[in-house]
């Protein structure tokens, strides 16, 4: 009969990727007169395999975490962005404004902030505007001499644009419109 060594059973080592990490032990370096002791490097295995298994442990529970539903809090925090929001697109609605020029959380301070927008660009507007000319100008109306004591004040077309039928009738009987018919 010949002597057969028993047989090892094959031993693979985990291979190094990008989603084990590695974990480097000093190697005690063998005697030149000693081969390494099976039962060693059997126990350093179970020690890698271990921390192996550890690692892809805690890594699937955090992939599971990230995949999980939201939270209650979570939710509720989006929903109170999204009432944030819809309150916002309201007042700016309401007020006529642009979203962007609104500030603030609360209904309150975006309505503050909204008026303010308005004030400031009517405030643009006024500074912006002619100066308004007086209704009687006798120079748009073609009288250059000095009014008479007692005479009625005279309309121009700007004026009549503006005036519902019954009223230019009523300045002609009041002799309001003399100059612009002629009959002065």
């Amino acid at each position: 009969m010949t002597d057969i060594a028993p047989a090892t059973p094959a031993v693979e080592t985990p291979a190094a990727t990008a989603e084990t990490p590695t974990v480097e032990t000093p190697a005690t370096p063998a005697p030149a007169d000693e081969t390494p002791d099976l039962a060693a490097l059997q126990a350093q295995l179970a020690d890698l395999t271990a921390e192996r298994d550890k690692w892809k442990t805690l890594s699937r529970k955090h992939e599971a975490a990230a995949k999980a539903p939201k939270t209650t809090e979570e939710q509720v925090e989006e929903i109170r962005k999204e009432l944030a929001e819809t309150r916002r697109r309201a007042v700016a609605a309401s007020k006529g404004v642009p979203l962007d020029v609104l500030l603030g959380d609360s209904e309150d301070e975006l309505n503050e902030s909204a008026d303010r927008f308005l004030a400031a660009v009517a405030a643009a507007v006024a500074a912006n505007k002619p100066a308004p000319t007086p209704v009687n100008d006798t120079a748009a109306s073609g009288n250059t001499g000095t009014p008479v004591a007692g005479s009625v004040k005279q309309l121009t077309r700007a004026d009549l644009q503006g005036m519902k039928p019954e009223e230019i009738v009523a300045a002609k009987a009041a002799g309001q419109l003399r100059d612009l018919l002629g009959n002065g």
